[in-house]
């Protein structure tokens, strides 16, 4: 911890682990909207007559947009405070979120996925770095832990909802409940989430100059390619499904990815004994080990052990990303914070779109695969002999 942070650290947050828990439920409502049109990307396909490539827009306009709003908010967030961001965050969700129940044509839906990305990326990163200061320093590993638990999840749970509701038009109440649920969180945080100097005095002086980029480099570049497979995978799966190419069931795939998932949770402790780099590096290793299933045994059967394993490397590597990230730069947390989650949604943004465009052009779900893990272990590669950060 710093100087600064040790003069403004908080006293006496009462109720912590209620505070989380509110703030994880959050995040994987906020976040399972990024993530829901992945189920949805054939029945999108067929209802506007585009092709797969094209209807995966759906999801990389909402992802370049939070990419950007991440460097936005991050920024922000070090000058005027977590909680300011936090609410912005959340209203603009919300109100964008209106937008989608009622927008009729496919451009239109493209731009507002891409606002309601934008305000998306108000609410994790200033949260992330919210709980790296608010939290007990017993429980602040833990933490970050459990509340990046939630953003992984919401890629399984986002998923899972949008392919029991299905896509029609217009979507109203599949937009309208999140949006209500989004204003009624923003309320809550800016009238009870414990505010003060975190965010204001700590990071007074934060600008560009303070984040260690040359000792972060490697692991920004891990952070990249965190979620790219996860995407990759999950988009191959559906649209090879859809088209009567895998004789699988994504909806089970899905569910063979949510143990490993929440095993996020508890990553904190494993971190803590083994060290954050070896923790990334192990997750590394055990997606890109996990993708090599299609290849070496049958389609059906080596998609349902890719599903099972690698979210398991996901629970380990990104927390220890996060961790690494900002504790390296204590005195601009949100922006360094904001910068590798940047980068990590560029890839989740690219990888539908790639997915899509390699399925359409002849490639396999085993060569996509074969890409995930490729990029999986370039990642290992890059990270092997990181600086210390």
């Amino acid at each position: 911890m710093s100087e600064t942070e040790q003069k403004t650290a908080p006293r006496g947050l009462t109720r912590p682990g209620l505070v989380l828990a509110g703030l994880s439920l959050v995040a994987v409502c906020i976040m399972a909207q990024l993530y829901g049109p992945i189920a949805l990307i054939p029945e999108i396909s067929a209802h506007y007559s585009v092709g797969p490539e094209k209807a995966a827009w759906v999801i990389s306009s909402f992802g370049f947009a939070l990419a950007a709003g991440f460097l936005v908010f991050g920024r922000l967030s070090d000058r005027f405070g977590r909680r300011v961001c936090m609410v912005t965050g959340l209203v603009g969700a919300g109100l964008s979120s209106v937008g989608i129940a009622f927008a009729e044509g496919f451009e239109m839906i493209l731009w507002l996925r891409a606002a309601q990305g934008f305000f998306t990326a108000g609410f994790p990163p200033s949260t992330i770095a919210w709980l790296q200061e608010r939290l007990p320093v017993s429980m602040r590993m833990t933490g970050t832990a459990v509340f990046t638990c939630s953003l992984l999840v919401s890629g399984i749970v986002g998923q899972m909802l949008a392919a029991v509701g299905g896509f029609g038009e217009p979507l109203r109440w599949a937009a309208m409940a999140p949006a209500l649920f989004f204003m009624l969180a923003a309320f809550v945080v800016a009238i009870w989430l414990p505010g003060g100097v975190a965010g204001r005095i700590v990071a007074s002086g934060a600008d560009l100059q303070t984040i260690p980029y040359r000792r972060l480099f490697r692991v920004y570049i891990g952070s990249a390619l965190s979620l790219v497979p996860f995407v990759m995978f999950f988009a191959a799966v559906e649209i090879e499904s859809a088209a009567g190419r895998l004789m699988a069931d994504p909806v089970y795939v899905r569910y063979v990815g949510l143990p490993g998932l929440l095993a996020t949770a508890f990553a904190g402790l494993i971190i803590r004994r083994f060290g954050v780099m070896r923790m990334v590096l192990l997750g590394f290793v055990l997606m890109g080990l996990a993708f090599l299933g299609p290849i070496v045994a049958d389609a059906v059967t080596g998609v349902y052990i890719a599903g099972a394993v690698f979210t398991f490397g996901i629970a380990v590597a990104i927390p220890a990303l996060l961790l690494t990230v900002g504790n390296a730069a204590p005195d601009a947390r949100a922006l360094a914070i904001s910068i590798h989650a940047s980068v990590q949604f560029v890839g989740v943004a690219l990888a539908p779109a790639v997915t899509g465009l390699m399925l359409e052009r002849g490639y396999s779900l085993t060569d996509v695969c074969l890409l995930a893990a490729g990029l999986s272990f370039f990642a290992v590669v890059m990270n092997i002999r990181p600086a210390r950060v």
